[in-house]
């Protein structure tokens, strides 16, 4: 919500001219100036300039970009989870480059950001991250009006393909896809094939696959009650949450023998490696592979279209809400939307096997049944 300022005019006795006197919407501190006139009636004038000058933000000149990232990085970025923050610092680099540290961001225009837009195109960007870029900038602004840095922000036109699937994710999996997949693993670095699998029967992100543990938060595996048990520090979500194990997950499980440590022990060289080298090794494997996921960005197979091919995969099996549970999203909207990418062929198999599927009555028969019925009734009476 825009601040609102009020300016009220007071007359100095010792000089006869009127005083205006304010509330900087910055500091919250009273601002005085005079009127420069005797006159009640200009002096209401100068009065009303003022307020739309302090509303505009004008002193907000004094605030450059570099003193609001770092009071944002102090006062906001804490509360963000780690991959957000990266995010974050990343767009208020790029957008800093762009306007210059020391600008004033009452200088910041809706225009500014439209060339801003406009230059991360030519460089090459992808919708997908000019629109996250974008979305980062909103939060920054927003933040910036709601501590009275700003009094109001600059409006943002997010990218018509920003939010579209075909630029933000890849196809789903087959099964025999997921085979050759495996084959390569095992070609690459066969310790990465159990991790391939578990991604494929469970739906997990990377990360909470990689943490998760038959006895350590905060990804854990219950094998006795058959199912996941979610710390909120261990899920994206961030808060607690129990998910049922599906049977071919269960089974498949089972089938390592061991009841704790990891579930999955990927190595390189014979050595444990950090989450950021298990996404570049799954990332190698699917380019060895010779997979392409992106059709029109040639991307290969990664980590998430594993969990893409497991919300596609069950979206046929299981009612949406559950699938949305299985995934663990807030919204239906998101499991339907970017998760299920169903072709003609697998709707139209859906179809044909539904126990649902009516045979077709003629109207014509239907009257005709109607008739023999009110014949037999009329010949009991």
């Amino acid at each position: 919500m825009q601040h609102r300022v009020n300016v009220t005019v007071r007359k100095r006795r010792d000089t006869g001219y009127y005083q205006l006197r304010a509330i900087s919407p910055l500091n919250g501190k009273e601002l005085r100036r005079s009127a420069k006139t005797t006159s009640l009636k200009d002096a209401m004038k100068a009065a009303a300039a003022w307020e739309s000058e302090l509303e505009q933000g004008i002193y907000s000149r004094r605030v450059t970009w570099e003193q609001l990232v770092m009071r944002f990085a102090d006062e906001y970025l804490p509360r963000l989870k780690a991959n957000s923050q990266t995010t974050m610092r990343s767009t208020m680099t790029a957008f800093g480059k762009f306007i210059q540290p020391q600008a004033g961001i009452a200088s910041i225009t809706g225009s500014t950001i439209s060339q801003w837009t406009a230059r991360l195109r030519q460089d090459g960007l992808r919708e997908s991250t000019i629109g996250r870029h974008l979305r980062s900038l909103k939060v920054i602004l927003n933040w910036a009006v709601s501590t009275e840095l700003m009094a109001r922000r600059p409006a943002i036109t997010m990218p018509a393909n920003a939010n579209k699937k075909r630029f933000l994710k890849g196809r789903a999996l087959t099964d025999a896809d997921f085979v050759h997949l495996c084959k390569t693993a095992d070609r690459v670095n066969p310790t990465f094939t159990p991790l391939l699998e578990l991604l494929w029967l469970s739906g997990l992100r990377i990360s909470e696959a990689y943490r998760l543990s038959f006895d350590e938060p905060p990804n854990l595996v219950d094998l006795e009650n058959r199912r996941f048990v979610f710390y909120a520090e261990g899920q994206k979500s961030g808060h607690d949450e129990t998910i049922p194990l599906l049977p071919e997950l269960a089974d498949w499980l089972a089938s390592l023998g061991r009841t704790s440590g990891h579930v999955v022990q990927p190595t390189v060289n014979g050595k444990a490696v950090t989450l950021d080298t298990v996404k570049r090794q799954i990332s190698a494997i699917g380019e060895a592979s010779g997979l392409v996921t992106g059709s029109d960005t040639g991307k290969h197979v990664t980590a998430h279209d594993l969990r893409r091919s497991f919300g596609t995969r069950w979206a046929l099996r299981v009612h949406p809400l559950v699938l949305k549970k299985l995934m663990r999203h807030e919204t239906l909207d998101t499991t339907l939307r970017f998760y299920v990418d169903l072709d003609d062929s697998q709707i139209a198999q859906a179809i044909a096997e539904s126990p649902y599927t009516s045979t077709y009555i003629s109207p014509g028969s239907i009257d005709e049944t109607r008739h023999a019925r009110q014949r037999k009734t009329r010949g009991k009476r």
